[in-house]
């Protein structure tokens, strides 16, 4: 993931339209939308690993397996 990936989440999480002066608890807000769309994309990164290995590399049912369980993680118990 690049800087500007992250950036591009941030103003999709609506983060950018407040600071912390404004309204507080809706900035704390957009910074939680925020971290879980980083986490979804690191996720999601993970899982594709998984299968670009499973598909280039072994053909083992265990790493798509494996893709599936990542993306399964809501991060709810992170």
């Amino acid at each position: 993931m690049t800087q500007n990936d992250i950036v591009d989440m941030a103003r999709d999480s609506g983060m950018e339209l407040y600071g912390l002066g404004k309204n507080r608890a809706r900035f704390v807000h957009h910074l939680e939308a925020f971290a879980k769309l980083v986490a979804a994309k690191e996720r999601d990164a993970c899982a594709m690993l998984c299968l670009w290995h499973n598909n280039t590399m072994s053909q083992n049912p265990t790493l798509f397996h494996m893709a599936e369980l990542i993306r399964a993680r809501t991060g709810d118990k992170e």
